[in-house]
């Protein structure tokens, strides 16, 4: 399990990342959403520092304010991935690289 795999265990299922892979490796748009503390602005915003702004979380969505679940699949094919686990430390370890990320969509 890489480095990125393993920070994305902390807020998603298995099945959840799996989604989240394929989904950045055709470009499709992913949502993400779900209540304060489940890692949604820091995993979206290591994607966006890797060069992958195709995961974005509810407050990136809209500009009118419109937030949570109303604001998800404004966008045709998009995927929403609903994090609720709250067991996220972005203090005791550090982003994931954006080779991090390319080891782990080519793997």
């Amino acid at each position: 399990m890489n480095n990125l795999q393993k920070f994305l265990s902390w807020s998603m299922t298995d099945f959840q990342i799996g989604i989240l892979k394929q989904a950045i490796q055709n470009n499709v748009t992913v949502y993400l959403y779900g209540q304060e503390g489940t890692g949604k602005s820091f995993i979206s915003e290591i994607f966006k520092a890797g060069g992958y702004g195709c995961v974005k979380e509810p407050m990136d969505v809209s500009p009118s304010g419109v937030l949570g679940s109303l604001a998800v699949g404004v966008k045709e094919g998009a995927v929403a991935l609903c994090l609720t686990r709250q067991n996220v430390s972005t203090e005791q370890q550090g982003a994931p690289s954006k080779t991090d990320i390319e080891n782990w969509l080519a793997s």
